[in-house]
């Protein structure tokens, strides 16, 4: 049984919940003023005072309006659309390759593993989520400067793109670990858990 008091408003007495089931027999294990799965970001900062690091503060702002259920449930509408879009994207592929697709290959940055508070691009990552699809990371390699040297004639096709490809020094990433992601279609983690072995273990044989 638990009992969660609410950031700000701690509660004096029990629920009706947690007295039914003191009545039913259930044992006090553990109490807790701090329901992680329910509090927002900035409660959490405010219980020790400390700020927002600077990758959650380009995400989120607190400034910004609470989002009513109306408008949550709005989103999810939108958010669904777009699954069923994407979903038809990849039965028309099907249909002209002439079966199913297993899994799909992308980057899940786009850099090697970045250095603190530099992390600037999540594209690759939030794409799935939205989606709901399942997504597994397999290490390819490592960076190596005298490989992966920046090119003289690059032109950013973005600002952001500007802002990613400046963050790269050849000889502060050089070592660091490169990935890619194994994506596949929603509730289908056991095989995208054998097509990431099967990658890895070619990848070991090269």
């Amino acid at each position: 049984m638990g009992y969660a008091g609410w950031i700000g408003k701690i509660d004096e007495e029990n629920s009706i919940l947690v007295d039914l089931l003191e009545k039913a027999g259930a044992v006090f294990y553990a109490k807790t003023s701090v329901p992680q799965s329910l509090m927002d970001i900035f409660d959490a900062l405010a219980l020790s005072g400390e700020p927002a690091i600077p990758n959650i503060a380009d995400l989120v702002n607190p400034n910004l309006p609470k989002v009513t259920v109306n408008e949550a449930w709005e989103l999810q509408l939108q958010k669904w659309n777009y699954q069923i879009d994407y979903l038809n994207n990849i039965r028309e592929f099907e249909a002209k390759a002439g079966r199913e697709l297993d899994a799909i290959i992308a980057p899940i940055t786009p850099t090697a593993a970045i250095r603190h508070n530099q992390f600037k691009y999540y594209g690759y990552a939030t794409a799935i989520n939205v989606l709901d699809f399942t997504s597994l990371v397999v290490p390819v390699t490592f960076a190596d400067k005298n490989v992966d040297v920046f090119p003289v004639d690059f032109k950013p096709l973005t600002k952001i793109d500007s802002i990613v490809q400046a963050e790269y020094d050849p000889d502060i990433y050089h070592g660091a670990p490169v990935a890619v992601q194994i994506i596949g279609r929603r509730l289908t983690e056991e095989r995208i858990m054998a097509i990431a072995e099967e990658v890895g273990r070619l990848l070991k044989q090269r």
